[in-house]
């Protein structure tokens, strides 16, 4: 029984590490391809959660002053609520596709639904904030909800 539960935990711990490295891969390419730069990509978020996985990346920086920050990720109400406090002008990419639909500074949303993975852009509030997609991007991008 012993062995069985250690076996257990092993492999559980491998299935947490290859999400949240597959989680990072998605996010490194949507932000790249959205910045279509060299540079570092600074996302606020105050997520312990994602800013453990950004943590990791080469291109994404999580940073704590939305001022210097080129995008706010969100994933709770009160997040989206204090980033639209601290800084209205910023562009916000989010996990929660309700999100999406009922806040005009939200650009797009990565989430699940039914077991399966969402990916949406609204076009127009990718101009509003001059960001550009490549063509790939195309299928995920919407002009209106």
């Amino acid at each position: 029984m012993k062995k069985l539960l250690i076996i257990f935990f092993l492999l559980y711990g491998q299935l947490v590490a290859f999400d949240k490295k597959s989680t990072l891969k998605i996010y490194d390419k949507i932000f790249t391809s959205m910045f279509s730069t060299n540079a570092t990509i600074y996302i606020y978020t105050t997520n312990i959660e994602y800013r453990n996985i950004f943590d990791k990346s080469f291109v994404i920086k999580p940073i704590k002053d939305i001022a210097k920050a080129d995008i706010a990720f969100v994933t709770t109400e009160n997040e989206l609520k204090n980033v639209l406090k601290t800084n209205p002008n910023i562009a916000i990419f989010t996990t929660n596709r309700h999100f999406l639909y009922n806040c005009q500074a939200v650009i797009g949303a990565f989430y699940w639904t039914k077991g399966r993975k969402q990916l949406i852009f609204i076009k127009n509030r990718l101009d509003k904030y001059h960001l550009k997609l490549p063509q790939e991007y195309e299928k995920y991008m919407v002009d209106e909800l």
